[in-house]
């Protein structure tokens, strides 16, 4: 969940609901857009006929809906969130009643509550009371000093509570908050408008959150942004150390500023290496509700990316509940998209329709865009000079390919580049250079095509940098083994080390049914020789739209190599996971090893579907298990394989 320069409003009690229900629309009418109904009705049926009646009011002027104390309440009106109190509901119960979509807040008063509530799955805290509160006579005051070390120490936003105005509102407080919770100071005004207007004004004072374009902008100005304080908190680096290599291109976070819920994630050099997962409808598999249980199951399943890959009709509909969804990061491609959105053949579209349609991506909050910029004029006339097995294989290249050809003119992203960079700076998207060129046979990899694509995309990478805009480089599909290492070094040299996204790379190209595998082979590589950012490949690849068991496989044979390549990396920690699994093996305590498993419920049903004479040892071994015998002899007991 993301809050930026947000007054959070709680509603007060008053005699007459209708009165609050005129002075809250007032101060929605003013711009609040998070609003939390708060109230002491006991009657169950009074109070969620009063909470329905705010939820229109709510969605009447598109703010967010927070349901103070009442679990049952926020689910039956379908509330935006809950907030808890230290004496309701656990988080825990909350999310498992509400699921995971539905926002959760809770109360902290020291790090100590706040780190427990950020465990229990909190998306945001409210912490306070910064100042003595007319509604809360009760209610502790806390430091300054208390308030910035719960800031460091949990990565979600932090809302300040407790007496606060426009009068008492100090740098100090506006640079450590996320939010402010706001009462008295509104309703009991003579004119709402005029203090949401002052409030906006004094929560200003001292923040930067607005003064940058960009991650990259505001790096560039030594900014820290809440994005790169949860990246760097996540991957265990020095913020300023982070802020350094988001300024120089060697890492990016995609976090377009429309994606309210999203959890920011880190891509680059000295990072984990993340994933994506791909989904999307087309005409043959037209079916929105199960692609929204596969964003569901690759969320649970952590992967950092999803990218719609959507290439039939209307798909504005799906990719805003997406990215409403999501707290992984939400990537597109945008021409895929302009097809269905203009109702037009691909010759007919012209350069600016083109532009209006990231433009329009960039609205909805996707984070990331691949554009195949890449191939133009003089790349597609290197790739006809050179003939190849498989031609172009890229979906998104050979539809830009194909409309340079037919219409006789400029690839329109190389042409209007700076237009589509501008774009780009005002939501914050991060552009991923699309590969045009990328093999799509291991008999293509590293040739003339796609050494000459990868050059100029390191040229549209320096100019995209000029203008704060972020950049990955995507990169090769299919590839042997032996040239993996090769490619990664040449991309990082040719592109001045900003962030590779290879898709596999396949390893063989006889494997259908089996890509999950090649592709997890060749990222491995990959990803220790340098690559960032690994696009899965599932066992479907080359045949038809995956299947959620297809997902499944395919997240988790990339989230293996991933890890295996930070391993290679020889990234801090990065052995820490395997050095636990093996110290649980030789303990032989089972239920540590499924908890540390990359896929537990694969394990204890391994397990338990052929359980051993003896519990210490496996179905494979018995007795003879090398961990159960040494373990003895070494403890001076005998090992009694024949006997009991």
């Amino acid at each position: 969940m993301k809050l930026e320069n947000e007054l959070y409003l709680i509603s007060k009690q008053y005699k007459d609901f209708n009165v609050l229900l005129d002075r809250t629309e007032q101060a929605l009418q003013a711009g609040i857009k998070l609003f939390q109904y708060r109230s002491k009705e006991k009657d169950k049926n009074i109070l969620l006929k009063e909470a329905r009646q705010i939820k229109q009011l709510c969605k009447k002027y598109d703010t967010l809906l927070i349901i103070n104390d009442r679990v049952d309440i926020a689910k039956e009106i379908e509330a935006d969130g809950v907030h808890l109190g230290a004496d309701d509901t656990s988080i825990k119960e909350a999310r498992e009643i509400l699921g995971r979509d539905v926002i959760i807040g809770a109360t902290a008063k020291d790090v100590e509550e706040a780190v427990r509530c950020y465990d229990d799955g909190a998306d945001y805290l409210g912490v306070g009371a910064l100042y003595p509160s007319p509604t809360k006579l009760d209610a502790k005051q806390i430091t300054i000093e208390t308030l910035i070390d719960i800031k460091n120490a949990v990565p979600i936003p932090i809302v300040g509570i407790g007496g606060i105005t426009a009068e008492n509102l100090t740098e100090e407080i506006n640079q450590n908050v996320d939010s402010v919770s706001i009462i008295s100071e509104i309703y009991d005004s003579k004119d709402i408008k005029v203090a949401v207007k002052k409030l906006n004004e004094a929560f200003m004072k001292g923040r930067n959150t607005m003064s940058y374009t960009t991650q990259m902008d505001a790096a560039k100005k030594g900014i820290i942004t809440k994005e790169m304080e949860i990246v760097a908190k996540k991957e265990n680096m020095d913020v300023n150390v982070l802020a350094e290599k988001i300024a120089k291109g060697t890492v990016v976070i995609p976090a377009n500023k429309n994606h309210k819920s999203i959890d920011p994630e880190g891509i680059g050099e000295g990072l984990k290496t993340k994933i994506n997962v791909n989904l999307g409808i087309s005409k043959d598999s037209y079916d929105i509700d199960r692609e929204l249980e596969k964003v569901r199951v690759a969320i649970d399943m952590k992967a950092e990316s999803i990218m719609d890959l959507s290439n039939y009709g209307k798909t504005e509909e799906f990719r805003k509940k997406l990215v409403d969804m999501s707290a992984a990061m939400i990537g597109t491609v945008p021409v895929y998209d302009a097809l269905g959105f203009y109702d037009k053949e691909l010759k007919d579209i012209t350069e600016e329709e083109f532009m209006d349609v990231v433009e329009k991506h960039g609205q909805d909050g996707v984070d990331f865009v691949t554009i195949h910029a890449g191939i133009n004029r003089e790349t597609a006339n290197t790739f006809r000079r050179n003939p190849r097995l498989m031609n172009l294989v890229s979906r998104g290249g050979s539809l830009m390919f194909a409309w340079m050809q037919l219409n006789k003119k400029e690839n329109p992203f190389y042409e209007y580049y700076d237009k589509l960079l501008d774009i780009c700076a005002k939501y914050d998207i991060t552009i991923s250079l699309g590969d045009a060129c990328r093999p799509g046979a291991i008999a293509d990899s590293t040739d003339a095509s796609q050494i000459k694509e990868l050059i100029v995309l390191g040229e549209l990478t320096k100019r995209a940098w000029a203008k704060n805009v972020q950049v990955m480089i995507e990169g090769p599909g299919h590839m042997a083994i032996n040239e993996i290492e090769a490619n990664m070094l040449l991309e990082k040299k040719l592109c001045h080390g900003a962030p590779f996204y290879v898709l596999g790379p396949l390893v063989t190209d006889i494997a259908p049914g089996y890509d999950h595998i090649t592709g997890a082979i060749g990222g491995a590589v990959a990803a220790a020789s340098g690559a960032d950012f690994l696009c899965y490949v599932t066992p479907a690849e080359h045949l038809r739209l995956p299947s959620l068991d297809d997902m499944k496989e395919g997240i988790i044979a990339t989230k293996i190599a991933a890890h295996a390549g930070d391993i290679g990396k020889k990234l801090p920690d990065s052995r820490t996971w395997d050095n636990n699994m093996s110290y649980a093996r030789q303990q032989l305590d089972w239920n540590k090893m499924f908890d540390l498993a990359i896929d537990p419920d694969k394990a204890k049903k391994y397990r338990e579907s052929s359980k051993p004479e003896d519990e210490n040892s496996c179905s494979m071994c018995g007795k003879m298990c090398a961990v159960r015998n040494l373990n003895k002899v070494l403890n001076g007991e005998d090992i009694n394989i024949l006997r009991d």
